[in-house]
């Protein structure tokens, strides 16, 4: 056995560092690797080793790398052996440097599995979150992760990138708030141009008391008789005027059919259209006798019109020679009266009363 010294050679420094650690070289094959790692032994040396120094040593029986475990300068020199850490590195595993500053083996071969550095050393960890990795470093989007968030404004998503939709059908939002493809269908269908059909006989007036329905969307044919009802059209739906009007004024008729025989009175109440009266014109049915007279009033009874006289024959018209400008005028919803005197003798006549107007403001 040969004991340490500088003199023969034996301790070489290879002018090598691994992760900042000085390497060393001895070989002795006259002594034992137990023997060359005790403690003590490397004493001569004890001013150029510092802790942490790696040293290969090859022995009489084994060889391997040991660490310096003591101070620069301080004796008893001790080391450890290393064994796994620089010499034999498992399949797979790195090197990697510790909170010493000493190499040590990391298992970087887990399936699936990316380095990453954590900020103080580096990890093998498993992809997760919105992307998944294969071991043949396929990556793959997690079902579900994508949410609108994740989609850029400016992004502009083509049609075709959707779920097919059927021909002529639209997406409406059903109960779950879900958009679902259901055709068009009710008072109004659709087709694949995007051209919009009403059914027949689907717009009534109900319908159109919305005021959805303007002027211009009606086609100049679209609404004749056939289409309005007996009743569709009424005072809140006739134009009104007034002196000076630029708009056609809009004429209005009443025809009230009295009974004949006894005095009595025949009224037309809740009329449905301001109306200014313009004429009235008494067709007798009969003959009449002296002081018989039809007279046009108001539903309080006031005058309209003089008693006209209708002591004439069956057939004939007659018609009135004053209107009271003051009375003429009635409100929608206000009645107009008739009001039949029997003057004696024979009953008056049955007549039919026209009364010709206007609707004013």
């Amino acid at each position: 056995m040969a004991d340490f010294s500088f003199s023969n050679g034996a301790l070489l420094a290879g002018g090598t560092t691994l992760a900042g650690v000085q390497l060393w070289a001895y070989k002795d094959e006259s002594t034992a690797f137990a023997t060359i790692i005790a403690s003590g032994y490397f004493n001569e040396a004890a001013d150029v080793l510092h802790k942490h120094n790696l040293i290969w040593v090859i022995g009489s029986d084994d060889q391997d790398w040991v660490k310096v475990t003591s101070e620069n300068g301080v004796t008893p020199v001790t080391v450890e052996q290393t064994t796994g850490e620089l010499d034999a590195l498992a399949q797979g595993s790195i090197f990697v440097g510790n909170a010493s500053n000493v190499p040590v083996a990391l298992d970087a071969k887990s399936d699936g599995k990316i380095l990453v550095g954590n900020g103080t050393t580096v990890a093998s960890v498993a992809v997760s979150g919105d992307i998944g990795l294969t071991n043949a470093g396929v990556a793959s989007i997690t079902a579900d992760s994508i949410i609108n968030a994740d989609v850029n404004s400016a992004a502009a998503i083509d049609f075709s990138k959707l779920a097919a939709l059927t021909d002529g059908n639209i997406l409406v939002g059903n109960g779950s708030n879900v958009a679902t493809s259901v055709a068009m269908s009710g008072d109004a269908t659709i087709d694949n141009a995007g051209a919009v059909t009403i059914a027949n006989d689907a717009v009534t007036t109900v319908k159109i008391l919305n005021s959805a329905v303007t002027t211009d969307k009606l086609d100049d044919g679209a609404v004749n008789g056939d289409k309005l009802s007996s009743q569709s059209v009424d005072g809140d739906h006739i134009a009104q005027s007034s002196p000076g009007n630029s708009q056609p004024t809009v004429p209005q008729m009443y025809i009230i059919d009295t009974a004949g025989g006894a005095t009595a009175n025949t009224d037309v109440a809740d009329i449905g259209a301001n109306l200014t009266v313009t004429r009235v014109d008494v067709i007798l049915k009969g003959s009449g006798t002296a002081g018989d007279t039809i007279q046009l009033q108001t539903g309080a009874g006031s005058a309209v019109t003089e008693a006209i006289d209708v002591h004439l024959s069956d057939e004939t018209l007659v018609s009135a020679e004053t209107i009271d400008d003051a009375l003429s005028v009635f409100s929608q919803g206000d009645t107009i009266r008739v009001a039949e005197i029997d003057g004696g003798g024979n009953d008056s006549p049955a007549c039919r009363v026209l009364i010709y107007g206007y609707s004013h403001v």
